[in-house]
């Protein structure tokens, strides 16, 4: 039945803005409605925790026969896991045997952190949970490759850092939107974690923060982001002065060991004149003050790098391609999470009972596969005296041992200094408060 036109002309008393605010509000209700997904797949506490849960019981389940095993023989470049495998050998462990626990430990603590950086990212369970599974499959370049990295390769440093990423990435995001002293330190202990687990993670560190970054930035407030970046990066080097003191780390910049990285920041330079103003306005054009579209930003863009590094290799960054699988399955699992989201959102008419057995489906199908894949992780079978005894220490930590004396107590007094200012702004900030 035709409508009469008459209902669209406002009475005496009535605006026209008033009519309009209306039918306007009518529209975004019904879109609500269209794109709103079962309410069970979106929010609450309990569904949360279970989502991590899941993913922490299906990873333990995943690494549980190396328990009670040797370490892979490998190298270290920085004092973590040595120091943590040395308080657990004080039990009276062999420290192979420790080493490897520190391993597992770390290997458990990846996909619950990066399950919780993609729910603050994306702001949705499901993105999360769906990210989460993905990226604990026991195949290549998702778990298959974290887990033969750290328990059948010299790669076991360099996983364990990533393991540490995600929460960098979370407390770099939280001081970028809101500031504040603990977003600061958590960002700052995150990042410097990350170095002094294995300078390789701080590189995998650096593109993923670089990313999240230039996301925020075109979310608006860049100059004020920038300054907190680099209030961070003070943190960080500060933090880590007591081991990358300032004669071995200039040592590390201008000496023979330093050669790889100055090749990669020569060639990157030229390809970066080309396409970061090209990145830029791609990414400026489809993302700027879209806040909604910064978890698929991300997962695009992360994926495209990591994607990039693996296919050009050692032409461009250091070390071989194969090394950077794991930060690449990261990237895509994340995109996953985030595609499927997109997927559901955009649906047209599709009944909300299939799309919840299409989601019950998916996440089953992929537990299975992680229950049932085990097999594939087995497949990949086929000194300084006092704290660091028994310890291999890396090329990296022998050539820090000649920069000792003054280049050491420096270090440790900007380290100091670095902590004695923290809880100098911390009781400022206390002070503060207490004042209003």
């Amino acid at each position: 039945m035709k409508k009469n036109n008459n209902e669209f002309i406002p009475g005496e008393t009535e605006k026209i803005a008033t009519r309009r605010s209306r039918r306007l509000a009518e529209k975004l209700k019904a879109t609500k409605q269209r794109l709103k997904l079962a309410s069970a797949w979106r929010g609450g506490e309990k569904l949360v925790l279970l989502g991590g849960g899941l993913i922490f019981v299906l990873n333990l389940y995943l690494v549980w026969m190396f328990f009670g095993t040797e370490a892979f023989n490998t190298t270290y470049s920085g004092p973590v896991i040595p120091f943590f495998a040395k308080i657990i050998s004080l039990s009276g462990l062999p420290l192979a045997y420790a080493i490897e626990i520190v391993n597992i430990s770390f290997f458990l603590v990846f996909p619950v952190s990066f399950y919780w950086l993609v729910k603050k990212v994306s702001g949705k369970p499901l993105v999360a949970l769906l990210s989460g599974l993905v990226v604990s499959l026991p195949i290549s370049p998702f778990a298959g490759a974290r887990a033969y990295g750290m328990f059948f390769s010299v790669e076991g440093p360099h996983i364990a850092s990533l393991s540490i990423v995600p929460i960098a990435i979370y407390g770099l995001m939280s001081f970028l939107h809101t500031g504040g002293l603990k977003n600061l330190v958590l960002a700052a202990l995150g990042s410097a974690l990350v170095g002094l687990i294995s300078p390789f993670g701080l590189l995998a560190y650096v593109i993923f923060a670089g990313l999240v970054t230039f996301s925020e930035v075109l979310l608006g407030h860049g100059r004020l982001k920038l300054m907190r970046v680099m209030a961070v990066l003070i943190f960080t080097g500060g933090i880590c002065s007591f081991w990358y003191n300032p004669g071995f780390f200039w040592w590390l910049l201008s000496g023979p060991m330093g050669l790889e990285w100055r090749e990669m920041v020569s060639r990157l330079i030229p390809i970066s004149l080309f396409t970061t103003p090209i990145l830029g306005v791609f990414g400026y054009l489809l993302f700027d003050r879209k806040p909604d579209l910064q978890p698929l930003f991300l997962g695009i863009f992360l994926t495209i790098a990591f994607g990039m590094i693996i296919m050009t290799g050692r032409g461009v960054m250091p070390s071989t391609p194969v090394r950077y699988f794991p930060e690449f399955g990261v990237a895509l699992a994340f995109l996953f999470g985030v595609a499927v989201d997109r997927l559901l959102e955009l649906r047209l008419k599709i009944k909300r009972l299939f799309v919840n057995a299409a989601l019950i489906i998916l996440v089953g199908v992929m537990t299975v596969g992680i229950v049932t894949g085990r097999s594939k992780i087995l497949a990949f079978d086929q000194g300084v005296l006092g704290l660091w005894t028994g310890v291999d220490r890396g090329e990296l930590w022998q050539a820090r041992e000649q920069f000792g004396g003054g280049y050491s107590i420096a270090g440790y007094a900007i380290t100091a200094l670095t902590a004695g200012g923290t809880v100098f702004l911390r009781s400022k900030v206390k002070e503060e408060r207490e004042k209003h």
